[in-house]
């Protein structure tokens, strides 16, 4: 089965995508949120950025969406666990 047909049907997807970014192409993010049967979904088209969104000047803001939407999916019970294995939070 196609890998973006699996992720579609399972998951929960978080799709950040830089809108400038020549490797892959931002529509086919927009393609797999539409696709993406989950409720718990989310989108977010960074204008500008390029392919590697961590190393943009603005990386903590984008790494403060990653952190926003794992408080949503996860709860805030959860969230020591996750803190303590994020490299950005540190």
């Amino acid at each position: 089965m196609d890998p973006a047909a699996l992720v579609a049907k399972y998951s929960d997807p978080l799709v950040l995508h830089g809108t400038a970014d020549r490797f892959t192409d931002p529509l086919a993010s927009q393609d797999l949120y539409n696709e993406a049967a989950s409720e718990f979904k989310d989108i977010k088209l960074y204008d500008g950025f390029l392919h590697d969104l961590l190393f943009e000047p603005e990386r903590e803001e984008i790494a403060q969406d990653i952190i926003d939407w794992m408080h949503k999916k996860l709860g805030a019970g959860n969230l020591a666990n996750v803190y303590s294995q994020c490299y950005l939070c540190k």
